[in-house]
């Protein structure tokens, strides 16, 4: 951790890291090419990458399946809605997990990594 706990962007790695997570890909992207120094903010930009990316992903195809689901009938639309809010409440959590992972693990620079994609996102940042 720097000795002033602010990053080469001239924020305290707090805020940095929160808005890296918190506008998910945009924010992600904006700090990870700005940021030059600090590995933890880094490190929580390219997660928000990642997991911007998989929710873009999953975006387009629940939408195609939605479609395909509301042409068949209007049971396989209901069921499938239904499938849509969970998964959507499922996302919600990990999103809020990650942002206040990224708050409450900021003054050790400590960084909370899920196993496999976040794990990725880390090795990403130390490159």
């Amino acid at each position: 951790m720097s000795e002033t706990g602010t990053t080469s962007c001239g924020l305290p790695v707090i805020v940095e890291a929160f808005l890296a997570e918190f506008f998910c890909l945009i924010g992600g992207i904006i700090v990870f090419v700005l940021e030059k120094t600090n590995i933890y903010c880094k490190a929580h930009a390219a997660n928000a990458i990642i997991w911007g990316i998989i929710y873009c992903i999953m975006w387009v195809a629940l939408i195609i399946a939605g479609a395909i689901a509301g042409a068949a009938a209007r049971v396989v639309s209901t069921i499938f809605s239904i499938i849509c809010a969970i998964i959507g409440f499922i996302w919600f959590i990990i999103w809020i997990f990650n942002w206040l992972m990224a708050l409450l693990k900021a003054n050790s620079e400590e960084f909370f990594a899920v196993p496999g994609i976040s794990s990725f996102a880390l090795k990403w940042a130390e490159k």
